[in-house]
């Protein structure tokens, strides 16, 4: 299970989708919540900010930072991990 609970993916949360060799990646929000059926676990739908549409992406597929081999991040998750790796090669950012 990736940790990520159903609270932390209440619509309108903002989302970085991690893209693959044909789909770029991109900052989106959850818009909707799909309930479990007897085939599949609950999921959610998925607008990006470029206007693409996922539907039922499983809670699986979410995770936190960059690590781990997940397709999706909550956008917080991964920008406080990218801010943490800017830091770690060019030290403390001036306040």
């Amino acid at each position: 299970m990736s940790g990520i609970s159903r609270a932390e993916l209440a619509i309108g949360t903002r989302i970085y989708y991690k893209g693959d060799m044909a789909n770029l990646s991109g900052f989106g929000s959850v818009i909707a919540h799909r309930e479990a059926t007897n085939y599949s676990p609950w999921s959610v739908d998925i607008e990006l900010e470029d206007g693409r549409k996922m539907r039922g992406i499983w809670v699986q597929n979410f995770g936190r930072g960059e690590r781990g081999g997940y397709r999706f991040l909550l956008a917080s998750d991964y920008e406080a991990d990218q801010r943490r790796r800017f830091e770690a090669f060019l030290g403390p950012r001036p306040a």
